[in-house]
């Protein structure tokens, strides 16, 4: 807990001051990654460090409260600071939720936390880059929705030049804004489908990446409705079109030194034997940990045989890996660094704070009830084929996704519920595995029921 001696406090006090900062958001995110905040003014600054923002915790969303639980309160991480650039009169803390003083088990955030620990333990920084993709879109009179701009209507729209002079106001008020609080944008495209788009910013810390997941979608959002549009990240909003994926690009890291990285990699891929096992733990474990990094019925509409109006679906069906393969489920982009995951929808980044869930889950899964980080220190965790007999590369149809690479598993194309209980119990009991990663507590039903 943050007390009015900390330091940082009278660091956050000077910045907020000089730019006339007059309110804070107390911010923090439910399972779903939906934000909640109270908005508080900046002479409250003290008393929201020290005690933090309280909520009815069953009002705020899923985040395992009942209306007779204790409130929960938001405590700010004063290293979180966010000077909302577009509101020079305002800032964002990202909250850690706490109950009567102590850490809530249900808080995504604090289960990030909690699952970077267990890795600096084993002397690994956790770091992933981001890229959420979304549409924008307007609302017609009978309450659909279709694309804001029509007169994006090419078949294959991605990295269209027009389409991107067209929302050229608002792609760059973005990109400004990511800059001016030091994210580092260095990319915006048009995507895949008519009318979405993706802007990427450097990589960092797991935790201060989620923060600015979680901040991005807020700020696209709002933006959005400033500029007479909706902004979506939900992963499959129309049939035809390509879905918003999240890719993650994950990596373990010893302070400066890339531990994923190994120039001599016999594969010819350019990845440590840790990487390897990582991969191996990721695989073995895709389609219980789904459960979390695709949740709802929406999700499994993304990640499904098929095509769309451009060719292609781009989103993974197959648990695989190889090399610069966008069909894969675990891409590795160029020789060693990093692995690229896009099997997350939007909503997730979302990355967000399910991402958080997502990203202690992608960390934590066990093998017989015990977590993939230890397995990676002990080498136990159960290493892929030679990479050359795993990319989608044998024929069109694995190539385009269609058929699975050579002894590949699907993807589950089912309901949280039957995946938790039913189908994968008897192989990977998923359950033990959620709560060992999560938390021992209950899994909130809704969460099931999708």
């Amino acid at each position: 807990m943050a007390v009015a001696t900390d330091p940082r406090l009278e660091e956050v006090r000077k910045i907020t001051k000089g730019r006339g900062v007059e309110f804070f958001f107390a911010q923090f995110v439910d399972m779903y990654s939906r934000p909640s905040a109270k908005l508080v003014p900046a002479a409250n600054l003290d008393d929201l460090a020290n005690d933090g923002a309280g909520f009815a915790g069953f009002a705020a969303g899923e985040i395992g409260q009942l209306p007779s639980d204790p409130d929960i309160a938001a405590m700010p991480d004063l290293d979180s600071l966010t000077l909302v650039p577009w509101q020079e009169n305002l800032a964002r803390f990202a909250c850690d939720v706490t109950v009567e003083g102590e850490p809530w088990p249900y808080c995504p955030r604090t289960i990030l936390k909690r699952q970077l620990a267990r890795a600096k333990e084993l002397g690994y920084d956790f770091k992933i880059g981001l890229e959420l993709e979304y549409f924008l879109v307007r609302r017609r009179a009978d309450g659909s929705i279709e694309i804001a701009d029509q007169q994006d209507t090419l078949e294959k729209p991605c990295y269209d030049m027009a389409g991107l002079t067209r929302r050229y106001d608002f792609l760059t008020t973005v990109s400004k804004y990511c800059n001016e609080m030091g994210w580092g944008n260095y990319a915006n495209d048009h995507e895949d489908a008519n009318g979405q788009f993706e802007q990427n910013f450097m990589y960092d810390d797991a935790l201060v990446s989620c923060d600015r997941a979680i901040f991005f979608r807020y700020m696209v959002h709002t933006l959005a409705e400033q500029h007479g549009m909706i902004a979506t990240f939900m992963p499959k909003p129309f049939t035809n079109l390509t879905g918003n994926g999240c890719h993650f690009h994950m990596s373990l890291w010893d302070g400066e030194t890339n531990l994923f990285l190994d120039e001599n990699d016999p594969r010819g891929l350019g990845l440590s034997e840790l990487a390897y096992n990582f991969i191996g733990g990721l695989k073995a474990h895709a389609r219980a940990y789904s459960a979390v990094t695709a949740p709802t019925v929406n999700s499994y509409k993304r990640l499904k045989l098929g095509t769309t109006t451009s060719g292609a679906t781009w989103s993974p069906v197959w648990i695989s890996y190889g090399y610069n393969n966008r069909t894969q489920m675990l891409r590795i982009p160029g020789p060693g660094r990093r692995l690229d995951e896009p099997v997350p929808g939007g909503d997730r980044g979302a990355g967000g704070r399910p991402r958080r869930d997502r990203q202690e889950a992608g960390r934590g899964r066990a093998e017989q009830r015990e977590p993939v980080l230890d397995l990676v220190r002990r080498a136990e965790c159960p290493r892929p084929p030679d990479a050359a007999a795993e990319p989608a590369d044998r024929d069109d149809g694995a190539r385009a996704g269609r058929r699975p690479p050579r002894g590949a598993r699907p993807l589950p194309h089912r309901g949280l519920r039957r995946l938790l209980h039913q189908g994968e119990a008897r192989r990977v009991e998923p359950v033990p595995r959620a709560r060992h990663a999560l938390g021992d507590q209950r899994i909130p039903d809704p969460l099931l029921d999708v």
